[in-house]
């Protein structure tokens, strides 16, 4: 699922994150780490999330495991930006076949 409000997530992760593994972040930190992607992706794909809410996340999710569903999309305004990343994935194999592993053989 996409990224759901009032769940405060991102911040918690950031500000209770356990002393073995850092301890909480720096604001640098933070913005290093989760950066301004919802802005970057408003902007580039040109659209509006709708506003979703943890409890209609669980009862999507309760149903697709009913359903024996693998994925489960919550904001389909997002449809673009996996098309976008699927393509650029696919696009890299383009040249696997041209790949030739005898330069590495001894």
């Amino acid at each position: 699922p996409s990224h759901h409000e009032n769940t405060h997530i991102y911040e918690n992760s950031a500000t209770f994150r356990p002393s073995e593994v850092g301890g909480p972040m720096s604001e640098a930190e933070r913005t290093a780490t989760f950066g301004d992607t919802d802005t970057k992706r408003d902007e580039q794909y040109k659209v509006k999330r709708k506003e979703r809410y943890p409890e209609e996340c669980a009862a999507r999710v309760v149903d697709a495991i009913h359903n024996h569903q693998f994925y489960v999309f919550t904001h389909p305004e997002t449809r673009s930006a996996v098309e976008h990343r699927f393509g650029q994935i696919l696009a890299g194999f383009d040249d696997a076949d041209a790949f030739d592993d005898s330069a590495f053989e001894h």
